[in-house]
């Protein structure tokens, strides 16, 4: 590797280390902050907000060295090897280890030893935003093979890399699921239209002239509106200063962040936020292919069969579970089908034929997280969408997207965007990834070999089988919010 390009590796690495420290310090203070006084302060809220801006600052720099690391290969007329000489594959280490030679020296016959690789693709955690890993060993996961048909695949960035992971030595999940704060909470106690500028509620306690109030649906459809309050005219009624210009149900809720002075003998008003104690069983994921004694050999060939095949579909098959598992044991419980995140639903304005209105309900969406109290930290669209996105154009045939040739990284509204085919075609998700949910290891993915699987044994074949084992837990389901392009 270029030496320069080593040295601004190495230093990323110091920021993102420290970065990563200082965001775990923080996250840990947000929740003691939100169990001791109800809220997140906001100097915590700036902070956070401010790694978030220095984390992607470094992205930027890891971007541009990538890219001056693939023009010098090009030049030396060689493949992508920021690992140099020593850059393992999975496969590779795989052919290195004891428990493959200890396979070897029975002449392949009987079962191997596992040999655990660790988390899926894990030293990519560098490129992610889920703000915990360090650069790692980035030639470890893009080595060039021998030969052409059996390089292993250079592993885009996962879901995985969006979440953090944590290891668990529980074969269940157990876990406290937070549903929305608010200094004050109440409901509307009738029906109102569009044009209502009177609110009647359970309970003015805390509401005060000059306050923003917030209403929602109780079912957490559409959008939430914002409205001042004139007056307060009794304890179960307010007057707003404009239409309210969405007609609300009774039941649907009324919230506001802000709290006013309770006179001596009053009632006080009623905060709210919904704690539920989860559980999730630890599943296993695993899948095997059969390969013939001679495969096993060929070491090249049979980094291939590990590296392209196996560990590459344990990674495709964790993030369908990891969005849409159904919760039922032993599938995870996806981020999609968790009723409790958010939802945009469909556009609902005009969609213009240059496709622009795809950013605006993208951006609709980001607003839904960030009312919440979260800030979003990345997005995920099928690929068919983001094509579109990037095709979009103006009233002049002008592209929105940045320039096609400049090579723009995959953000919109400043939010990083993972493309992907995990997720379903005209269906996207926006969130907090790095604090709404976890991923649970409970058993590093491992390779194993046999011969003891119908009469392998007698016509020279060998079941080579990837495995894991991990859990899930969605704690703040509202720091997500789905919608569709539709």
């Amino acid at each position: 590797m270029n030496p320069e390009l080593k040295k601004a590796l190495e230093a990323l690495s110091g920021e993102y280390e420290a970065g990563k420290n200082e965001l775990l310090g923080l996250v840990k203070s947000q929740q003691e902050e939100i169990d001791k006084f109800g809220g997140v302060k906001e100097e915590t809220k700036n902070a956070i907000a401010g790694i978030e801006t220095k984390f992607e600052t470094v992205e930027g720099h890891i971007s541009d060295i990538q890219e001056k690391m693939k023009e010098l290969e090009a030049e030396a007329g060689r493949g992508f090897l920021p690992g140099g000489e020593d850059a393992k594959s999975i496969g590779s280490r795989f052919v290195e280890s004891e428990a493959y030679e200890q396979y070897k020296s029975k002449r392949f016959h009987g079962d191997s030893g596992p040999m655990e690789v660790g988390n899926l693709f894990s030293d990519l955690k560098a490129l992610s935003s889920d703000r915990t890993g360090g650069l790692g060993n980035l030639g470890n996961w893009i080595q060039r093979q021998e030969l052409p048909d059996l390089e292993p695949v250079r592993p885009p960035l996962t879901i995985r890399d969006l979440l953090p992971v944590i290891p668990t030595v529980s074969d269940t999940v157990h876990y406290m699921e937070y549903l929305g704060f608010a200094n004050i909470f109440t409901a509307l106690t009738a029906n109102l239209l569009a044009t209502a500028t009177v609110l009647p509620v359970v309970f003015t306690g805390g509401m005060f002239q000059g306050q923003k109030l917030q209403l929602m649906k109780a079912d957490g459809s559409g959008n939430q509106v914002e409205v001042t309050v004139l007056t307060v005219d009794s304890a179960t009624q307010v007057t707003i200063t404009a239409a309210v210009g969405t007609a609300f149900s009774a039941g649907d809720h009324v919230t506001s962040r802000a709290i006013g002075m309770t006179a001596h003998g009053q009632q006080k008003p009623e905060a709210s936020m919904k704690i539920t104690e989860r559980s999730h069983p630890v599943g296993t994921m695993a899948h095997y292919m059969v390969a013939h004694r001679q495969t096993l050999a060929d070491i090249p060939q049979l980094r291939g069969l590990i590296d392209n095949e196996l560990l590459f579909g344990l990674r495709q098959s964790e993030e369908e579970q990891v969005l849409y598992g159904n919760g039922i044991s032993p599938n995870l419980q996806g981020i999609m089908n968790n009723v409790n995140i958010q939802s945009h639903g469909t556009y609902t304005g005009t969609k213009d034929t240059g496709g622009v209105w795809r950013y605006k309900h993208i951006r609709q969406a980001l607003t839904k997280t960030q009312i919440s109290g979260f800030p979003p930290s990345a997005g995920i669209v099928h690929p068919n969408d983001w094509e579109a996105i990037e095709l979009a154009q103006d009233t002049t045939n002008r592209f929105i997207y940045g320039t096609i040739g400049d090579g723009a990284q995959e953000r919109v509204w400043r939010t990083r965007v993972l493309v992907t085919m995990a997720i379903r075609p005209l269906e996207f998700l926006f969130g907090a990834f790095n604090l709404g949910a976890y991923l649970l290891d409970r058993e590093d993915a491992n390779v194993r070999f046999s011969d003891s699987h119908k009469d392998f044994f007698t016509s020279n074949q060998v079941a080579v089988l990837a495995e894991e084992r991990l859990g899930m837990a969605v704690r703040r389901p509202q720091a997500f919010t789905k919608g569709s392009f539709a």
